[in-house]
């Protein structure tokens, strides 16, 4: 990650969900040691969508995902350790080097994160995103072109009203611009975009890729918002949680975050992602794959997602308490090692 993409994303989510000041703080602190990043550049920084957090939202999911969108993104493998000929002139990395299982399916590494940002919509729907690595590798490659179909996906560029369900991909830009330059295109939200083989190093360096998908809210994700706004606004900025209060204030937004995980996750294995190679010498080639959660989603993500309930929890109750300084710096050591470490939570199928 480079530290314009760090710094905006710090800004877009710490300035937009709602969080509690001394967590906001405490985190943005901690993230930007670990990556020992310089100070912010001075300009305008731009996303091209507003999350819209409000009173749905609280403070223990948004600290997890401001953690996450920085820390639990997709990492980018080993350059050239995925293989390509000349009967198979391009592959996707993620799946060149993900787990075969015993169904057909590959188990994929370093594809698609966890969520990075969700958010509320004044609509009444959810949003909510994930941070992908598409990067292909091979020979003779002139372009490629990545799409998604799916009943979901038309209403991502308004062609469908009636189903308020939508797949996409969503492109923030990483730089800045001024007051009266426009921002760069780079496809936007669509269902398909387009870069140049030798350009996929500059297009990750301009635009974080996101596959995202807006949903309606039902009963028990509005009950589960709504349970943890309570608990968060019980205390609000005024005074710290005590342990109690803490506790439960994030197993609440746990909860909140296991069901935002598995509608979205449930919304996207409907979509099928394909990959067009348009090669030097002409003519193309095309890989398509299903896209499910792992058959151990609810599990493998509960683990991880409960693990964060402690240490969040002692972030928010001991911040500015000097006689537990020393429990403050480990549940910040024990949250910056539990976001580097996010689950694989996706299989691809290759379409014949």
């Amino acid at each position: 990650m480079n530290d314009r993409q760090l710094e905006q994303e710090l800004k877009a989510l710490a300035g937009k969900v709602r969080l509690p000041q001394e967590v906001r703080e405490s985190i943005e602190v901690e993230i930007l040691k670990e990556r020992d990043k310089e100070p912010a550049p001075t300009g305008r920084l731009i996303t091209r969508r507003h999350l819209l957090w409000g009173g749905a939202a609280s403070a223990g999911i948004a600290a997890a995902l401001l953690g996450l969108a920085i820390l639990g993104r997709p990492r980018q493998g080993n350059p050239g350790s995925a293989t390509a000929g000349s009967d198979n002139p391009f592959v996707l990395r993620a799946y060149a080097e993900g787990v075969p299982q015993g169904d057909g399916s590959v188990l994929t590494t370093k594809f698609i994160g966890t969520l990075g940002s969700a958010s509320a919509m004044d609509d009444g729907r959810w949003y909510a995103s994930r941070d992908i690595d598409l990067t292909c590798e091979g020979e003779g490659i002139a372009s490629i072109e990545y799409s998604l179909s799916g009943p979901h996906v038309s209403q991502a560029a308004g062609q469908n009203e009636e189903d308020q369900t939508a797949v996409g991909f969503d492109a923030l830009y990483n730089g800045e611009v001024g007051e009266n330059e426009a921002i760069p295109d780079g496809n936007g939200t669509a269902s398909s975009y387009t870069v140049t083989y030798d350009g996929q190093a500059d297009d990750e360096r301009a635009f974080n890729r996101t596959l995202y998908v807006m949903f309606p809210a039902d009963d028990e994700l509005s009950e589960a918002a709504e349970l943890s706004r309570q608990l968060y606004d019980a205390t609000g900025f005024t005074r710290a949680p005590s342990w109690e209060e803490a506790v439960g204030q994030a197993e609440s937004n746990v909860a909140l975050s296991k069901l935002l995980e598995r509608r979205s996750a449930e919304i996207l294995a409907s979509t099928t992602l394909t990959m067009t190679a348009h090669l030097d010498e002409g003519g193309m080639q095309t890989h398509a794959y299903s896209i499910a959660p792992r058959e151990d989603f609810d599990e493998v993500l509960g683990q991880w997602l409960d693990s964060q309930v402690e240490p969040m929890a002692a972030i928010s109750r001991y911040r500015d308490d000097p006689n537990h300084a020393d429990v403050y710096a480990s549940a910040l050591d024990d949250i910056r090692g539990i976001y580097s470490q996010p689950p694989d939570l996706f299989v691809l199928t290759e379409q014949g």
